[in-house]
């Protein structure tokens, strides 16, 4: 058999490739139709032809279309393939789009990996509108995420998850050399252990179920920020088909794991249940078997495993990098750290721990919160929206089955609204507590309107309950030789806001005295 250089390798598959893009350009050239001309359409970039502007979007999307609407202004039409896309930058834009004409702007692109992971859109955050929509959460919002219930009786699986990371961080601190410990893997097993706690009840560490779960969420979030070519060019499916192969493979991959693993969990959940209970399951079984919730929607297991998975990819790795974000800027501003822990030292209580109701009235932690929301929103671009009706935006005219970007991380770094807007300084809302559900859309880390994140509650009282024991039991230092301006803030390409480099610290217990 005769050999084949590297060389001649690669030449044939660079010919092959050109000649196929060559193939499917031509093809796209000749049976695409041409785009309606829209009477006053948005500010847009120059296009190239067939790709649009996909060519001007980096490794970090957000960013760039940044860098796009410092030119072209906060509302901006770009085309993404053959997709005309709505992006907004302001709060201005983006009040319009999540309030204003929300009922326009409620559903969602069915893009393809997320209609795998999702169960063929049996979910709430991928699902476009309509009536199952609309049944889900009502469900959602009545029976399993309602305010009583995540107050009041979600409230002890908070505490025991926070008392458990806790003592995870002493014990990590005593037996490292330097005291350091790795914070990103902390917080995300931290998140990860509390939703599962609360979707079944109990602890799945002992059989090391949920490091399983943690480990299908890591994997699939990913995915759904994946350029996938299919979902760009909706007129030549099979050529999307083809070059979209591998996302494709890999989300099927993933959702095979994970739906052996949540039907595991349904199953053993559904034999070993008990009367009394009060988690996410619990909850959805007793209403799949209720006649009055049948009548009105039957809920069916793929919308059970659907709710539990996106309970875990919603909440976990959001909350997870909120955490990262705001004690990485404590340590950066150590004149932040000492007041936020004085306002924490300063309760008094008998405990180890600090409860719920302790932290409950710290405004200066709520505050920092919501700092590193505005700097370092969890996901930097919202969840894409799409258009399902012709609208016009202050005299812009947008199409119908527009896909629609709200950028949350331009949006927080306005300097039209925001005074000095990459300094981190929380006293710009001690005295102006920030209200994510408020009408003015300054910051958006939740969403808004009908597809606000019905897990907001949860997460801010859980974020907040975990921020403030960190600060009573440990002093935290960055690791020796470090100091705050050295920390490198550069981020990693994902379809959440992460850092490159993962948060390591240096954790001190201190003795709690009463």
């Amino acid at each position: 058999m005769a050999s084949v250089s590297i060389e001649q390798a690669f030449s044939s598959s660079t010919l092959f490739l050109i000649s196929l893009a060559s193939f499917v350009f031509l093809i796209l050239l000749f049976t695409r139709k041409p785009s309606k001309n829209l009477p006053n359409p948005p500010p847009s970039p120059p296009k190239l032809p067939i790709l649009g502007n996909l060519h001007q979007l980096g490794t970090l999307a957000h960013r760039s279309l940044q860098e796009l609407s410092k030119t072209y202004g906060p509302i901006m039409l770009i085309h993404l393939g053959e997709i005309p896309t709505l992006v907004v930058s302001n709060a201005r834009m983006a009040r319009e789009v999540l309030k204003t004409h929300d009922a326009v702007f409620a559903s969602r692109p069915l893009l393809k990996a997320a209609t795998i992971l999702a169960y063929n859109h049996h979910d709430l955050a991928f699902a476009p509108y309509g009536d199952q929509w609309r049944s889900l959460r009502k469900i959602t919002n009545m029976h399993v995420l309602s305010s009583k219930r995540v107050v009041h009786t979600f409230k002890h699986f908070r505490e025991e998850e926070v008392a458990f990371m806790v003592d995870k961080i002493q014990k990590d601190a005593t037996t490292s050399p330097d005291g350091i410990v790795n914070m990103r893997n902390t917080f995300y097993k931290f998140t990860n252990d509390i939703i599962c706690h609360m979707m079944t009840g109990n602890s799945f560490r002992k059989d090391g179920r949920e490091e399983k779960l943690m480990n299908i969420v890591v994997d699939s979030i990913p995915l759904l920020g994946k350029f996938n070519p299919e979902d760009f060019f909706p007129s030549l499916k099979w050529v999307g088909r083809l070059l979209g192969t591998k996302v494709r493979a890999e989300a099927w991959k993933t959702f095979r794991v994970g739906d052996a693993m949540m039907t595991e969990v349904l199953k053993d959940r559904v034999e070993g249940r008990t009367e009394g209970n009060e988690d996410f399951l619990d909850i959805l079984l007793k209403l799949q078997k209720d006649e009055n919730q049948k009548k009105e929607f039957e809920i069916r297991d793929e919308h059970v495993k659907a709710l539990c998975y996106q309970s875990l990819a919603a909440g976990s790795e959001p909350l997870a990098l909120s955490l990262e974000w705001t004690m990485i800027e404590l340590l950066r501003h150590p004149r932040v750290l000492k007041k936020l822990q004085e306002e924490v030292r300063g309760i008094t209580s008998q405990n180890d721990l600090l409860t719920s109701e302790d932290v409950s009235n710290l405004t200066y932690l709520k505050a920092a919160m919501t700092e590193s929301f505005r700097l370092h929103p969890p996901t930097p671009l919202l969840i894409p929206r799409e258009s399902m009706d012709y609208c016009n935006i202050e005299g812009y005219d947008v199409p119908k089955g527009s896909r629609v970007f709200v950028n949350t991380y331009a949006m927080g770094r306005d300097p039209e609204v925001w005074d000095n807007p990459l300094e981190y300084r929380p006293e710009r809302f001690v005295d102006n507590p920030f209200n994510y559900s408020s009408y003015t859309c300054e910051i958006v880390p939740f969403g808004g309107g009908r597809r606000i994140c019905p897990g907001m509650q949860l997460s801010l009282l859980t974020m907040e309950l975990a921020l403030a024991n960190l600060l009573w039991r440990f002093d935290w230092e960055l690791p020796k030789g470090m100091k705050p301006e050295d920390v490198d803030m550069t981020e990693m390409p994902s379809l959440s806001l992460k850092r490159k480099e993962e948060l390591e610290l240096v954790a001190k217990p201190r003795r709690i005295t009463s």
